[in-house]
């Protein structure tokens, strides 16, 4: 067999049972029994005050507890938008820094492209001054030996003209 309340202990505030409802409930239905006993009635009032009184304490916490939740509400938000702009500043210091690493890259390809040219350059002067060189070379050995030639021809000629 199983317990249950008795629904008429309540009354009409079954459906939305109060404190203070349910001791006026309780009241009115032994009321014999508070006629007979003053101490009870005072007792009664008594709980009912603290009744009343923790259910004002309560609905003053839950105030307080409700402003409470909106200022940290308030201060999550605040925090939010200033964790989103800090991730705002650091994606864009993060795209500058990109971009300047990009232009530096190709900075640098830029001198590596000229600077592979003036090699180029130098290489090709390296080879004219070496075939000039050796031209020059070649052509004073040539004017060494027409030089000799010039100089033989000029013995033979005195040889000639002291005979």
């Amino acid at each position: 067999m199983s317990r249950q309340l008795n629904p008429a202990l309540f009354g009409e505030f079954s459906n939305n049972p109060t404190p203070s409802g349910v001791i006026d409930s309780f009241v009115t239905s032994h009321f014999s029994l508070l006629e007979e006993s003053p101490l009870l009635l005072e007792m009664i009032e008594k709980l009912k005050k603290q009744i009343e009184d923790s259910n004002f304490l309560n609905q003053e916490n839950s105030k307080n507890t409700a402003l409470r939740m909106e200022k940290l509400i308030n201060r999550l938000q605040l925090h939010d938008e200033r964790l989103n702009m800090l991730q705002k500043e650091q994606h864009e210091k993060f795209s500058d820094l990109n971009q300047k690493v990009r232009e530096k890259s190709l900075n640098e390809t830029k001198i590596e492209s000229l600077i592979e040219r003036h090699n180029q350059i130098v290489q090709s002067f390296e080879l004219r001054i070496s075939q000039a060189q050796k031209l020059i070379d070649n052509q004073s050995l040539q004017l060494a030996k027409q030089q000799e030639l010039i100089d033989d021809a000029r013995r033979q000629i005195e040889k000639l003209k002291k005979l």
